[in-house]
């Protein structure tokens, strides 16, 4: 029996198709983080990820190998991702990562590896490479914030990474417009 409520309790905190967290985990995640920045000042950043053109993909190669790819791209994340931080779908093609203990230049530069690892290697339909590629907003919790302002800060950098060509990465910064 305590075998089975463990299977249920992971079931419930993982996205089936891709086995990382889901966005239920990731939420409690972040309000641990935020926990610990009101007791310690513990700083974290937060990512989100948006695979680029991620429809092309389901038109081209059909829903299958879409869900290919995002199982492809997530173990790519959970191979280059330290276990220090926090990796969940978020929904659809989005990812989120919640850094700890992490600058943003340290961020940004671990980001470009990930994107560097989307090379034509990554993902293949038959023999042809298919391009695969990600937008991201960044935002650093460093002021107390609601959870709310804290995902619409990042979701600000990931559109204004979206409009500028995709494949960018934005760090949210005060004053950016709301996209």
């Amino acid at each position: 029996m305590e075998r089975l409520v463990e299977q249920v309790k992971e079931l419930s905190i993982t996205d089936h198709l891709t086995s990382l967290f889901n966005r239920r985990k990731m939420v409690e995640e972040i309000r641990k983080a935020q926990n610990r920045f009101e007791v310690s000042g513990q700083s974290f950043t937060l990512a989100i990820l948006d695979l680029d053109h991620f429809k092309n993909i389901n038109d081209q190669y059909g829903h299958t190998f879409g869900d290919i790819a995002l199982q492809t791209f997530a173990s790519l994340l959970r191979r280059e991702i330290h276990d220090l931080n926090v990796v969940a779908r978020w929904g659809g093609e989005e990812f989120i990562i919640l850094f700890q203990n992490s600058n943003t230049q340290e961020i940004h530069r671990q980001l470009l590896s990930i994107q560097d690892c989307c090379n034509e290697e990554l993902l293949k339909y038959r023999m042809d490479p298919v391009p695969l590629s990600f937008s991201a907003g960044v935002h650093e919790y460093d002021i107390q914030q609601s959870l709310e302002d804290l995902l619409k800060r990042a979701d600000q950098a990931l559109y204004i990474a979206k409009s500028l060509g995709r494949k960018q990465i934005i760090l949210y910064e005060k004053g950016l417009p709301i996209v």
